[in-house]
């Protein structure tokens, strides 16, 4: 799926959310690879910045909760 601003997803859904594994990339550059819950960032995942620094480890309701 591409959105208007260049963004992709590629992955599952559930009820016209992101869920279960899924990976964004945003039109930055910015990408995040890894599960998803209700359309946020949950469980284990990799967030890399469009700068080459990855967040890798846990995620909740879209937020990085790491190790």
């Amino acid at each position: 799926m591409t959105f208007l601003d260049g963004a992709k997803y590629e992955g599952e859904f559930k009820d016209g959310k992101f869920n279960g594994q899924g990976t964004y990339t945003y039109s930055s550059g910015t990408r995040y690879e890894g599960e998803w819950k209700d359309g946020e960032f949950n469980g284990q995942g990799t967030y890399t910045d469009s700068d080459g620094t990855k967040y890798e480890g846990e995620f909740k309701e879209g937020e990085y909760v790491g190790k």
